[in-house]
């Protein structure tokens, strides 16, 4: 088989970690995968670690020129690439390289596969485009089931749903008392308080944070709010309690080192990060915003949905899981076990596979 992927880059992202894991899994299968990408990045190298089988394929080198002309090359680049490649199907994702890959392939009979990450009522490529161009793809693949009524609206669009996969081996048995890192509280994202909600998860932290001395609260992850939430941490003396960490090369050890995990976004498309979380055997705790964690996690049996935006009610859910370690620990198995019957990569794959063997038979 051989499969051609359409992204903007292989910065960090979703979006980028799911297209590796899939080039990464089928090349082990003897499969050809090649990744192509389109947008200009000022980080030239792949953030995640590729098979060296898989191939690469960059187009985003066409300099400086008028807008019209530099689309038209693009367009022109990428429809030339796949004629060279000769791909068994396309697979592009997000909404840039969807829109891209349908013009670049119209009247081309390879089949196209379009995965759109984002959520739809935010998404800067607009409904008017997608209404027009989608239809031309052979499959529309989203993550959840709650983002159908958008694109239902859309004649002529095929859609599946299909959750992201995770790879990470689950931890056997979380062992507290060999942690260095037990009583804590983590979370992870970019330091964007609009969509990830940091300040909200800091402030319901800071309401319990004396009646619970011993619990620290720490975030992974980079972004332009930094000095924000800082202020924050600082306004309330708690930099001792509250640890922004930045970006680190493995997350993991970190995030599997805590007790309690919150997903305080204000809104998602699929939250990866949750997943990795409950594989590690976390216990969860998330705003039910839209859209993906009322989807991943059973309320009260693998995780806690909490009223989104509610900072009480964000706290009273810490506090919950903070008093009652049998919770913790049976929140946190059923979140493994959700995960590995749902998630793991190898159930995943199946699904894309039976939909590619069903658009190349059309």
């Amino acid at each position: 088989m051989r499969v051609l992927f359409v992204i903007g880059s292989m910065s960090s992202g979703g979006a980028e970690r799911v297209v590796s894991e899939m080039s990464n899994y089928w090349v082990k299968r003897n499969w050809s995968v090649s990744i192509l990408t389109t947008n200009k990045t000022k980080n030239k190298q792949d953030f995640y670690i590729l098979d060296s089988r898989v191939k690469r394929i960059d187009i985003t080198s066409l300099g400086k020129m008028h807008k019209a002309k530099y689309f038209f090359n693009l367009f022109s680049n990428l429809r030339d690439k796949i004629k060279e490649e000769n791909p068994n199907v396309v697979i592009s994702f997000m909404s840039g390289a969807n829109t891209i890959s349908i013009i670049s392939m119209l009247g081309l009979k390879t089949p196209l596969i379009i995965s759109d990450r984002h959520n739809p009522y935010t998404d800067k490529v607009g409904y008017f485009y997608k209404k027009l161009l989608y239809p031309f793809s052979d499959i529309l693949v989203l993550q959840t089931n709650a983002v159908i009524e958008f694109y239902s609206k859309i004649k002529g669009l095929n859609i599946e749903v299909i959750p992201n996969p995770i790879s990470l081996s689950p931890i056997k048995e979380k062992d507290i008392s060999k942690n260095t890192l037990s009583k804590t509280i983590c979370a992870i994202g970019r330091l964007n308080i609009a969509l990830k909600g940091f300040d909200l998860l800091i402030k319901a932290f800071i309401k319990i944070s004396q009646k619970y001395p011993d619990w620290n609260l720490i975030i992974l992850g980079e972004g332009k709010d930094r000095k924000i939430l800082e202020k924050l941490i600082e306004e309330y003396s708690l930099q001792n309690r509250i640890t922004l960490v930045g970006n680190v090369d493995n997350p993991r050890e970190i995030i599997e080192g805590a007790e309690i995990f919150v997903l305080s976004s204000l809104e998602e498309g699929f939250p990866n990060v949750l997943l990795e979380a409950m594989s590690m055997g976390l216990a969860p705790i998330s705003f039910d915003c839209n859209f993906g964690p009322r989807e991943i996690i059973e309320d009260n049996k693998s995780g806690i949905l909490v009223e989104l935006g509610s900072i009480d009610k964000l706290s009273s859910a810490m506090s919950r899981l903070i008093e009652n370690k049998e919770l913790r620990n049976r929140l946190g198995k059923n979140a493994q076990i959700r995960v590995s019957k749902s998630f793991y990569i190898d159930k995943i794959i199946q699904q894309w596979e039976t939909l590619i063997n069903r658009v190349i038979k059309k």
